[in-house]
């Protein structure tokens, strides 16, 4: 019997058994369904067109890797639509002492391929939780997960899902967890590159300060032995709110064929200040992430993360909110040579269904560029983007939206075309997402 029966047959079970034994079952969802049109396709796959999950700057760079060419050929504009639907059956006693969650992700396919083609396929099943979270016995603060659940730490480390065990406690204003997960994984080099587990431990802890908060958090992974120490914050001043993260990425990672140690040092820094004014807002905001100024020493510096999806910054072409996560990624920038972008944003309800917006981003490396032109290195400036969007709830738990933006390329973008010159990129994006 094929996964997606087996999940389909269990969902059924639990929903038909649920009632007689007295838990209270809710069923939600996120039904998602995005058109883009894109100028370059040749920025946004490294194996052909129609493909959001290899973007150029979504690698590890603990070695430099090769940029897509930013200088458009001819047949590289693409178009194209996608879908990713997730579902969530959510079981709980009366009194909320346990709960089980069991979400499965149907797609995330490009329409066309496989599992979207003509007849469709069941070649699109992935788990996506399933875990059970239940209150410490004699402890009501405390409560523990197990099983395949969300992660829940820092935006800029790991905002995606993990299996182990994780125990929370909230002790009036403050709270605090710990968590053990394991991902197995098969080195890339080595003399046995066999499958092996990659521990990860973290905790995490946080002030609540009424109008804002304040937190620390560590996260270990055994396997390259990194470490991030993060600490974040957040507040409120009338109508501005403001929020800030400081990371350090420490650690010694095993590279190349001869399992060299190399040391890790880097960091992530990112603050953003909200000004709510009526039916308006307006987001000011810089992230910088280190880069690697020189891929042959004996150290790395350009920041990773675990798994993170950097949407949200306002942006329609390099990080496109309408693309959910499709790309999730563990290094927020163009090959190793980190991230430096300032981003400023303002959206506005026109009335309790529609609202308009617009950003402008100026996109930098933190290092000089190595491009595919040696005669031309040395810059750091990839360019400014301006993008639009809008939205329109159309019915109950169902919204359209679309995003466009255009990227005016500067020094460093033309760095990455094959001849040291590279075309402006427009792209836009529609989605119709439906959430219950």
């Amino acid at each position: 019997m094929s996964k997606f029966k087996v999940a389909v047959a269990t969902i059924v079970a639990l929903a038909m058994a649920a009632p007689a034994m007295a838990f209270d079952v809710k069923w939600s969802g996120d039904f998602n369904n995005r058109m883009a049109y894109v100028t370059d396709g040749d920025l946004f796959t490294n194996s052909g067109l129609s493909s959001d999950a290899a973007n150029y700057y979504n690698v590890t760079s603990i070695s430099l890797p090769g940029a897509s060419n930013t200088e458009k050929e001819s047949g590289e504009s693409d178009f194209f639509g996608d879908l990713k639907y997730r579902a969530w059956l959510t079981a709980s006693d009366d009194e909320k002492k346990v709960k089980g969650v069991l979400g499965f992700e149907f797609g995330s396919r490009k329409y066309g391929a496989t599992g979207a083609d003509f007849g469709g396929d069941d070649n699109v099943f992935e788990l996506r939780h399933a875990y059970v979270d239940f209150e410490v016995p004699f402890d009501k603060a405390a409560r523990v997960s197990v099983g395949l659940q969300p992660v829940g730490y820092n935006k800029f480390v790991w905002s995606d899902n993990g299996g182990g065990v994780k125990y929370k406690a909230k002790r009036g204003d403050l709270s605090y967890s710990l968590g053990w997960f394991r991902n197995e994984v098969t080195p890339a080099f080595g003399d046995e590159q066999k499958l092996t587990n990659d521990d990860a431990y973290a905790f995490d802890v946080d002030y609540n300060l009424g109008g804002g908060s304040v937190g620390a958090f560590v996260i270990y992974m055994e396997l390259d032995q990194e470490i991030w120490y993060g600490l974040e914050g957040s507040g409120q001043a009338g109508n501005l709110f403001f929020g800030g993260t400081a990371i350090y990425l420490d650690g010694q990672v095993t590279h190349g064929p001869s399992d060299t140690d190399v040391d890790r040092k880097a960091y992530l820094l990112n603050g953003e200040v909200t000004a709510k004014i009526d039916a308006a807002k307006v987001r000011l905001g810089y992230l910088y992430a280190s880069g690697d100024d020189d891929a042959t020493d004996d150290k790395f510096e350009n920041f990773d993360s675990i798994d993170v999806f950097m949407g949200g910054f306002g942006s329609a072409v390099l990080f496109p909110n309408l693309a959910d996560d499709n790309a999730p990624i563990n290094s927020p920038y163009v090959q190793d040579k980190g991230l430096s972008l300032l981003y400023l944003g303002g959206d506005i309800a026109l009335s309790d269904k529609a609202s308009v917006g617009a950003s402008y981003l100026w996109w930098n490396t933190a290092e000089d560029l190595d491009g595919a032109d040696a005669d031309t290195k040395g810059d750091t400036a990839l360019g400014h983007e301006v993008a639009v969007r809008g939205s329109y709830k159309i019915a109950k738990g169902l919204t359209a939206a679309l995003n466009a933006g255009y990227l005016i390329g500067d020094d460093a973008w033309d760095e990455l075309g094959m001849a040291g010159d590279s075309d402006d990129v427009f792209r836009t994006d529609v989605g119709f997402r439906y959430k219950f």
